[in-house]
């Protein structure tokens, strides 16, 4: 089964719980004040419609599954859940092209220079100063345009995508340049 979905339904059905027998003793009165008032139960199937009952770890490493997934599933099925449906993902909001025009136009701004020497390996390679990164360009980002640091409307994921895709910058001189002009950077920030 290739399905998520199928086979954790598949897997519903092969687990199953049970009332304990047997109580142990404990720092409750009253066994119902026992945090565990079920036990669970792995079946294997097995050809012609009967089943085998085995222990956990048997049970993930015929189906190559973790003991993670099991558990999840087990929780879920404790809790009388009965919706075996992948939640994960889903729809994530659109990115706003506007926000994305503010990036680009407040990468562009930052004070960059070329290498002198080794222009004709990399013609379109920029350098910025040494002493940024892209925390520091998307605090001052947010900073510029008032954001509050809570929930803005640009992530630092998005930004950086933005940083490395639209541009082709670096955080360090160029090696063969020697001479030093971090103060055109450092002023730009502040």
């Amino acid at each position: 089964m290739k399905d998520y979905n199928e086979q954790q339904s598949f897997l519903r059905g092969c687990i199953k719980t049970a009332l304990i027998n047997r109580r142990r003793h404990g720092v409750y009165e009253n066994p119902n004040d026992s945090r565990r008032q079920s036990t669970l139960k792995y079946f294997l199937p097995l050809p012609g419609s009967s089943e085998v009952h085995v222990c956990k770890t048997t049970f993930c490493d015929t189906f190559g599954i973790t003991q993670k997934r099991v558990s999840v599933l087990c929780n879920k099925t404790l809790l009388g859940d009965l919706s075996v449906s992948d939640k994960r993902g889903g729809k994530r909001p659109q990115r706003n092209q506007a926000w994305k025009e503010k990036i680009v136009e407040f990468i562009a701004l930052i004070p960059s220079r070329e290498s002198r020497y080794g222009r004709e390996k990399h013609s379109n390679k920029r350098y910025l100063s040494s002493d940024l990164n892209v925390t520091k360009l998307y605090t001052a980002f947010l900073e510029k345009h008032e954001l509050v640091l809570d929930k803005p409307p640009v992530s630092r994921q998005w930004f950086n995508e933005i940083f490395k895709k639209e541009f082709c910058l670096v955080f360090a001189p160029p090696r063969v340049d020697t001479y030093a002009d971090v103060l055109q950077y450092s002023v730009y920030l502040h």
